[in-house]
């Protein structure tokens, strides 16, 4: 393997890196773009319980019924179901939800999910879409409009509804 010098390497690389002699641009480049993307940002988003990706997977699928219907909400949520049927199986397995769950009950508590399609719960862009019947330990899941999904407990979702 023969690794040749980069011109915009040496151009931007070699004032910063003057009297090492035996590094060339291009593997010092190389080394700051593997640095650069194992470092990360640090933060580790706090893990969801099962459920949350698809109760995610719903709020995506609502924004697609939305915007395949002139911007109208659902009239039903057997308008939903039919929807999530016909169109939403390849959103609902890239989520992991397979065929054999319904995608409508959480795996949590066994309940259906409370869909809120007409809902004006929430701001603009927090509004509540749907959450878990009763949750487990008195957490539910909730998930927005936008997608943003949250483990919140009964009063906190009390005080989102309203």
């Amino acid at each position: 393997m023969v690794l040749r010098r980069h011109p915009l390497a040496e151009h931007f690389l070699a004032p910063r890196f003057m009297g090492v002699p035996s590094v060339s641009g291009s593997v010092l480049l190389i080394w700051l773009v593997v640095a650069a993307t194992q470092a990360g940002c640090g933060a580790t988003p706090p893990e969801l319980p099962v459920g949350a990706a698809q109760l995610k997977a719903l709020a995506i699928l609502h924004g697609r019924f939305i915007g395949t219907h002139a911007g109208r909400s659902l009239a039903s949520e057997k308008a939903f179901r039919q929807f999530v049927e016909k169109e939403g199986r390849g959103v609902l397995r890239r989520f992991g939800v397979g065929a054999k769950n319904d995608p409508f009950v959480s795996p949590r508590d066994h309940q259906p999910i409370v869909l809120l399609l007409d809902s004006r719960a929430g701001t603009d862009n927090d509004r509540v879409f749907a959450y878990e019947k009763e949750g487990v330990d008195g957490k539910r899941l909730v998930v927005t409009e936008l997608g943003s999904v949250e483990l919140l407990a009964d009063n906190e979702l009390q005080a989102r509804l309203q």
